[in-house]
């Protein structure tokens, strides 16, 4: 047991950086999911538009799930729930 005169409150300050999760429709570009997009087209058009296919396998499909960006990293990494939607290809790229 404290002795009444020993007690003191102490103040913890805990930083946390905010891991922001967001969910929608993104295409994949140098190594980071790019989005949210309200619906598969208007990723694709993004992807036609913007791509730069920095690497091999990316530009080439939609994906629907969501992410959470990584301050360390800095990049938009999946969350176990993202998967390929198989209808929006984008094969043309790359």
């Amino acid at each position: 047991m404290i002795p009444a005169n020993d007690t003191r409150d102490d103040i913890i300050t805990v930083e946390e950086t905010l891991e922001l999760e967001q969910s929608g429709y993104f295409y994949l570009e140098n190594r980071q999911f790019i989005g949210p997009f309200s619906s598969p087209t208007k990723a694709k058009e993004a992807a036609l538009g913007h791509c730069q296919g920095t690497a091999p396998g990316e530009c080439r499909a939609v994906y629907q799930g969501t992410v959470r960006f990584n301050p360390i990293t800095e990049l938009n990494e999946a969350l176990p729930d993202m998967h390929q939607l198989d209808q929006t290809s984008l094969e043309t790229i790359n």
